[in-house]
């Protein structure tokens, strides 16, 4: 069974780096993944504050990583406006 999406995603958006470092799938699988309440590889306190951030309009923030073992973020904005995927650092 598929899990309902939680929050909405706004406006997606990617950075040029991260762009060019990730696949499109392997993006769209994130997506769905942060989108229903999986977060990656976040701390169980991490975790928790996206938790909060779901209920009082927080930043919701998850950490994958490809296949290539390239570390990726994806941040969703507290309105809901828009959510970037980008490579730490950035």
């Amino acid at each position: 069974m598929i899990e309902p999406a939680l929050f909405q995603l706004g406006e997606v958006r990617i950075t040029p780096l991260a762009d060019a470092e990730l696949d499109s799938h392997e993006i769209a699988a994130a997506l769905q993944r942060h989108q229903r309440g999986d977060f990656g590889d976040m701390s169980p306190e991490d975790v928790y504050q996206n938790r909060r951030g779901l209920s009082s309009c927080g930043k919701i923030m998850s950490v994958f990583r490809s296949a290539n073992g390239t570390e990726f973020w994806v941040q969703t904005h507290g309105t809901r406006s828009h959510t970037i995927i980008l490579l730490p650092g950035e």
